[in-house]
């Protein structure tokens, strides 16, 4: 009997061994799932950062910490538990502004959407998917730096994370030093009367009198209108914009970066 039971131990044991390195052997799958889907131009990772591995917001950074006097932010109407949010908010986005320096195309992206929507459903352009990937990369950085979140950011954070990057000197910032200038990113809603050119695809019918076959065609081809008796809606395409009037904006917009639209709430 004690044969068996140091027989079963030891199998056990063994099962236990094997599954441990089954297991590391799956997060080092995860992780080089991650970073392969993130990689920079030069083919370096994108999140090898030692921010990834400090747990203390503080870590790497200089400036006011959290356990600063709350005396010297200057306002007395603000609370303690305020400005431990600004400080708090400050940390992530210092931390993934140094992760955002590593991605090309972020002014190209901002140049974009400054010229046409920044929703990219509704238009063609050549260069659609690549910015459109760009925002995507931006999209998850807060999701792997531990925000809540299956998808990552919305579309309009991403953009005004973009913004602030590049409005507080983007790639060649030291985000670990100074102020952070928290402008919003500002947009205004448009309401217009507006009217452009569409092309409506038909089956036409319509009986013509001809000598021969060929005749009958060439009148329908070159007068529908005069041979047309009825017609059934395939399909329309709309065209150019060929009016715009009584245009005006019915709302400011001001997007700010917050702890809950990133995911750290």
């Amino acid at each position: 009997m004690t044969i068996i039971t140091m027989s079963v131990k030891r199998k056990i044991g063994m099962i236990e061994e094997t599954m441990g390195k089954l297991v590391k052997i799956l997060e080092s799958v995860l992780v080089e799932n991650i970073t392969e889907q993130i990689t920079m131009d030069d083919g370096s990772e994108m999140f090898t950062d030692n921010d990834l591995s400090g747990s203390g917001l503080n870590d790497g950074v200089t400036g006011p910490k959290l356990s600063d006097d709350y005396s010297k932010f200057g306002d007395p109407d603000v609370t303690p538990n305020h400005v431990n949010k600004e400080l708090v908010l400050d940390r992530h986005l210092r931390k993934i502004f140094k992760q955002m320096k590593k991605i090309s195309g972020l002014e190209e992206y901002m140049e974009y959407v400054s010229k046409q929507s920044e929703e990219f459903y509704y238009y063609n352009s050549p260069d659609r998917e690549k910015h459109s990937s760009v925002r995507g990369i931006v999209q998850r950085i807060p999701k792997i730096l531990g925000a809540a979140g299956q998808q990552g950011v919305d579309r309009n954070t991403a953009t005004t994370l973009i913004y602030t990057f590049l409005n507080n000197g983007g790639y060649g910032r030291d985000f670990s030093k100074d102020t952070l200038d928290l402008s919003p990113l500002v947009t205004y809603d448009i309401d217009a009367h507006t009217s452009r050119d569409a092309v409506l695809h038909e089956t036409s019918w319509g009986e013509v009198f001809a000598n021969s076959k060929e005749e009958a065609i060439q009148k329908f081809e070159e007068s529908p209108d005069q041979w047309v008796s009825d017609s059934e809606h395939q399909d329309q395409e709309s065209g150019d914009y060929i009016n715009i009037e009584n245009t005006s904006v019915t709302n400011t917009n001001k997007r700010h970066l917050t702890l809950d639209n990133l995911g750290f709430a």
